[in-house]
C-alpha cells in the first residue's frame, strides 16, 4: 500500500476514482424524490406519462429507479433514443411497432430521450385506446 503523501501517479488517481464512486453511490442513494411515491402509486393500469424536467434533473435515474421497484410485477423494457439501436427500433412502421409494443401485457415502456421520436403521441394514443395493461 502506498501512503497518502506518495508521488506515484497510479496510486493517486485510483484512490480520487475510488473516492468519487463511494462519493456518488453515497449521493445517489441520499437524494429524496418527492415524486417516486406518488409515481409509484400511480402505476395501476394503463397509461402514458411524460415526464418532463430541465437536463440533468435526475428524470433517467428516476425511471431506472421506479423499473427496479417494479420489475417483480411487471415486464420492463426500457429504451433510450439516444442509443442507436433503440431510435432504430422506434423507426418500425406503425403498425409494426404496436405490435410489438403491444404482443404483451403487465408491461411497462420506459423511453429516455422521448423527444427524438417523431410519431410517438399516435402509437402511444393507440396503445391506451387498447385497455390492455402496458404503462409507457
Amino acid at each position: 500500500m502506498t501512503p497518502l503523501g506518495s508521488t506515484n501517479k497510479n496510486y493517486k488517481k485510483n484512490s480520487i476514482l475510488t473516492i468519487l464512486t463511494l462519493w456518488y453511490k453515497i449521493v445517489r442513494m441520499k437524494i429524496n424524490r418527492n415524486i417516486f411515491k406518488e409515481l409509484a402509486a400511480s402505476f395501476s393500469g394503463p397509461e402514458v406519462l411524460i415526464l418532463l424536467g430541465a437536463r440533468q434533473v435526475g428524470k433517467s435515474t428516476l425511471m431506472e429507479d421506479l423499473g427496479h421497484h417494479f420489475k417483480k410485477e411487471w415486464k420492463i423494457r426500457s429504451f433510450n433514443l439516444e442509443f442507436p439501436d433503440d431510435l432504430l427500433f422506434f423507426s418500425k412502421s406503425e403498425v409494426d411497432l404496436f405490435n410489438e409494443l403491444t404482443s404483451e401485457s403487465d408491461v411497462l415502456i420506459f423511453i429516455d430521450e422521448f423527444h427524438y421520436l417523431k410519431k410517438g403521441s399516435k402509437i402511444f394514443k393507440s396503445i391506451f385506446d387498447l385497455k390492455k395493461n402496458i404503462k409507457i
